[in-house]
């Protein structure tokens, strides 16, 4: 997804120190899953009571307090995981797509490089068919 301005921290629990400037959001275990709440925050609903309490202009920033105050829907615990696993797999599929699409970028910029350059040459049917007539 390239640079993110959200995390989902999967390490054991433990005694982990974050920056002051994030916020970290800890989901109650058995009522919310993580990884619903984290697409969530990635979701036009949440996006748009984001953009409302952003202050500042060179760094935009929202606070502790307005974090807590967000709403997000929370279907039962087994639907929000169901979800996040759905999207999680999503997200897999888009990632591997898009590396298959790098691949077949610089696959193609190579071959371009060949063409045009004339260190391969490619010969029209008729000439390759006349070649393998006179072998």
């Amino acid at each position: 997804m390239g640079a993110t301005s959200h995390l989902l921290f999967k390490e054991e629990p433990g005694i982990w120190i974050c920056s002051t400037g994030f916020c970290v959001v800890r989901c109650r275990e058995g009522v919310t899953s993580p990884s619903f709440v984290f697409f969530h925050l990635f979701a036009d609903g949440v996006n748009r009571q984001i953009e409302a309490l952003l202050t500042g202009s060179n760094y935009p920033a929202i606070n502790s307090a307005d974090v807590r105050r967000l709403q997000i829907p929370l279907p039962d615990f087994a639907e929000q995981f169901a979800i996040a696993e759905v999207l999680t797999e999503m997200v897999a599929e888009i990632v591997a797509l898009e590396q298959r699409r790098e691949k077949t970028r610089v696959l193609k910029q190579g071959m371009m490089q060949e063409l045009l350059t004339g260190r391969t040459r490619l010969v029209s049917r008729e000439a390759a068919k006349n070649a393998k007539e006179q072998k």
